[in-house]
């Protein structure tokens, strides 16, 4: 079997999207706040390419991606080559979104 998921250009380009307007409005129907974050893409740019860039860009979203943060600071993955270690993601949250959550949370 396959160790890959194949994800169609409609999901990933343009269902991302409508899911994120979902939970926002969700989010903000009960007065809430809610900060996204993207694992494997840079959202932002792919909602430019897409034509979304105006309704995300009013979303409390964390530049970049965590798979560039890793790979920009050589931060390896666990052995099984698919997943990160406890290490990985301390330093992902101390070096990436600690300062996104305080900046969200006005602390």
């Amino acid at each position: 079997m396959d160790k890959h998921v194949l994800i169609s250009d409609f999901n990933l380009k343009i269902k991302i999207f409508h899911t994120l307007m979902s939970i926002q409005y969700l989010v903000e129907s009960y007065g809430k706040k809610i900060m996204f974050f993207s694992w494997p893409v840079d959202i932002k740019e792919l909602s430019k390419e897409s034509n979304y860039y105006n309704i995300i860009n009013k979303m409390d979203l964390v530049d970049g991606c965590v798979e560039n943060f890793m790979k920009e600071n050589n931060i390896n993955k666990h052995e099984d080559g698919f997943h990160y270690g406890s290490e990985a993601h301390e330093r992902l949250y101390n070096e990436y979104l600690s300062s996104h959550i305080k900046k969200f949370l006005n602390i």
